[in-house]
């Protein structure tokens, strides 16, 4: 950890955790559909590692596909299957053990997590327990002109479902969203 509000940024402390050492039920179900993402985030406190599982090829019933089912037979045109969040696993480090625990519950708090900006708040009239996330995808956003900063949506930790929290289809948004987060002084 880095104090960078100093005039000289100054290591603070240094943290030596492994990874989370069991792997996640969504990992064994996905088996190999997906890829995952990794955030730090810091709340009240507490260091928070979130995993976020992106499906490479998910059909509009939410199914992930390999790619070489994409291509259904004689057909020379490929099915397009985005890809799309499926679900998040999020971990809070245990200072004093040095390793990571499952946290199944935000409480009264909101995560927004991106590729510019994640941080906690109060749900206020939001849905507490909740991911609200944005496209950061980049390796996989302009691979395709028919889709890519599309994958937006809302986690409820307690129930497992991704819901929209905007409408939109899930073709090509350019360019893709951002947070933007006030200065809180």
């Amino acid at each position: 950890m880095w104090d960078v509000g100093a005039s000289c940024p100054r290591k603070v402390k240094e943290i030596q955790a492994s990874f989370p050492e069991n792997p996640s039920q969504a990992s064994e179900s996905l088996r190999g559909l997906w890829t995952n993402m990794f955030y730090l985030v810091e709340s009240l406190g507490d260091l928070l590692l979130v995993e976020r599982y992106v499906g490479d090829f998910v059909r509009h019933d939410g199914v992930p596909v390999y790619k070489p089912d994409l291509f259904p037979g004689e057909d020379n045109h490929p099915s397009v299957c985005p890809y799309r969040t499926l679900r998040f696993q999020v971990y809070r480090l245990n200072f004093g053990e040095r390793r990571w625990e499952e946290v199944k519950d935000l409480g009264d708090r909101v995560l927004f997590l991106g590729g510019n900006q994640s941080v906690f708040l109060l749900a206020g009239e939001l849905s507490g327990n909740s991911i609200y996330f944005i496209d950061d995808y980049w390796s996989r956003m302009d691979e395709s002109y028919l889709y890519g900063g599309h994958d937006l949506g809302v986690f409820s930790l307690e129930s497992g479902v991704i819901e929209p929290f905007y409408p939109c289809d899930s073709g090509k948004i350019e360019p893709p969203p951002i947070w933007v987060v006030p200065n809180p002084c």
